[in-house]
């Protein structure tokens, strides 16, 4: 009988001994509390040695730093974030993994309810498989739902909502501070109500302001507009050995030039993109990646008008 659960694989169970192939302890959360029970495989009714937690918080405070400890999220589980630093009690080194079909509905939800919500993710934590609402309540607009200042933490194959009007929305959704070395934004979809632009929008999807390492920003797909003259990565730092591959960004609102915004001296690879952008005043040629630093250009693509294909954007080398 299976009495744990691995969330990206089979559990390995022995005579008197539950072992998690992760080497951690597995913590169950779902806010609809002891219903959700039935929810988890049979022989977890009563799941060991983990728990079952009403928050991902919750969870947090009971998992060690750095050995292994997973936190699992049911396909019914909200979390809410209504407060600074709501994660607090989470250690270093830990998983938090949502259950459900990726892209589907199924998956556990983050909300972010208030405009000082923010999670200040810790050194090597893993998000994945989540729908995140950054800015959830009417009319607020939250100013920084995620905060990332240690290194190796990685978002991936989740749904971020970015804007849903003028007054409901996210000014920097992901801000990457001085520390936040090898952040890791992979397969995930950032989006924005509607048309995608509003009189107010976003001033970024994500802003670097450290001169970190090893940012990876790849295979994502990002709709929406940002504030006119920003892109929807931008730096502001000279980060290093940066690595934007392989995204779709279109940014919608009507001046704007930009999909990527570099810096003076940040430096790495950014290939193999599809831009569009709002302004048709320039050449797509010269737009989707602006401020290059020293950035290299590898086949990247740009369209500055619906129904018409892109051309390669950046000076040709000679």
């Amino acid at each position: 009988m299976q009495t744990a659960l691995n969330a990206v694989g089979p559990s390995e169970v022995f005579p008197g001994l539950v072992m998690a192939p992760n080497g951690g302890i597995v913590f169950f959360v779902s806010n609809a509390g002891a219903a959700a029970l039935d929810l988890l495989p049979i022989g977890m009714q009563y799941p060991t040695p983990g728990s079952f937690e009403l928050s991902i918080a919750a969870a947090g405070a009971k998992c060690r730093a750095n050995r292994g400890d997973r936190i699992v999220c049911l396909p019914s589980h909200t979390e809410t974030v209504a407060t600074a630093s709501a994660w607090a009690a989470l250690p270093a080194g830990v998983g938090i993994y949502s259950m459900g079909e990726p892209e589907s509905n199924q998956r556990a939800t983050i909300n972010f309810t208030a405009a000082a919500a923010t999670l200040v993710l810790p050194a090597g934590t893993v998000l994945d498989n989540f729908i995140i609402d950054c800015c959830a309540t009417a009319a607020v607009v939250v100013a920084a739902p995620f905060s990332i200042a240690t290194a190796g933490v990685k978002v991936t194959r989740s749904r971020i909502h970015l804007a849903t009007s003028a007054t409901q929305l996210a000014t920097a959704p992901f801000t990457v501070a001085a520390g936040g070395d090898f952040l890791c934004l992979d397969d995930n979809e950032f989006w924005t109500t509607g048309a995608g632009t509003f009189a107010t929008n976003p001033t970024n999807n994500v802003l670097v302001t450290g001169a970190v390492a090893g940012f990876k920003f790849r295979r994502n797909y990002v709709y929406g507009g940002t504030a006119a003259g920003t892109g929807q990565v931008q730096f502001s730092a000279a980060a290093t050995n940066v690595r934007i591959e392989n995204n779709s960004m279109i940014n919608q609102f009507a001046t704007s030039t930009s999909n990527v915004v570099g810096f003076a001296g940040v430096t790495g690879n950014v290939s193999n993109n599809q831009f569009a952008v709002g302004n048709t005043a320039g050449a797509a040629s010269g737009q989707g990646i602006t401020t290059l630093g020293n950035l290299f250009l590898f086949n990247n693509q740009c369209t500055d008008t619906v129904a018409t294909t892109s051309i390669l954007t950046g000076t040709p080398a000679t």
